[in-house]
């Protein structure tokens, strides 16, 4: 079985340790705490708790978990992810130029998308990407993005002092990132 959380532009799916999964997906825990610090970014957002309560639920049906407090459940769910019983996958979501996804609130009905209408030809806009640390929050200088732009052209621009690169007059359209990586030419796996 496996359980989905939104997180930014990330997909975080976890999964029992005999699931398949690419391996280049994966996210490696060294302890309880760098997995308790993964998931305190969801502590804040009442889906990923319920998702998580969820989880806690089936896997320990005889024991009563509706009574654990935030905290305690995430301490379980961090032991079961450094221990390997349990394992995270991220999939990294394409951006949007021009708007802004968002999910339908509680009991509100998800409208379908109207056509994009045909840029102009000479219409032009901007995307900013901040690269940050995901143990201390801290920006990343000299991180290297090579962005596909909508055009279908690769852009590779590297973050600035406090983490952040700005494109500036590109198509409207859908951008990815292609790759990242860090001022010590290493690639970066995981993005949060």
């Amino acid at each position: 079985m496996a359980w989905v959380l939104h997180s930014g532009a990330w997909d975080w799916t976890i999964l029992e340790s005999s699931d398949e999964v690419d391996p280049l997906t994966l996210r490696d825990f060294s302890d309880t705490g760098s997995a308790l610090s993964f998931l305190q970014d969801l502590r804040d957002d009442p889906f990923s708790m319920a998702v998580l309560r969820g989880l806690a639920e089936e896997r320990y049906r005889a024991s009563d978990i509706s009574n654990l407090n935030d905290h305690r459940l995430l301490e379980i769910v961090a032991s079961e992810l450094e221990s390997g019983r349990l394992r995270v996958a991220g999939v990294f979501r394409p951006l949007t130029i021009g708007g802004k996804a968002h999910a339908p609130a509680e009991g509100e009905a998800e409208e379908p998308a109207p056509e994009p209408a045909a840029p102009a030809t000479d219409e032009k806009t901007w995307i900013k990407f901040e690269i940050l640390n995901d143990e201390t929050g801290q920006p990343v200088q000299g991180v290297t993005l090579a962005v596909k732009l909508p055009d279908g052209t690769i852009k590779k621009s590297k973050t600035d002092g406090s983490g952040m690169i700005e494109i500036r007059d590109i198509d409207p359209g859908s951008c990815s990132i292609e790759s990242m990586t860090d001022s010590d030419a290493l690639e970066v796996l995981s993005i949060t």
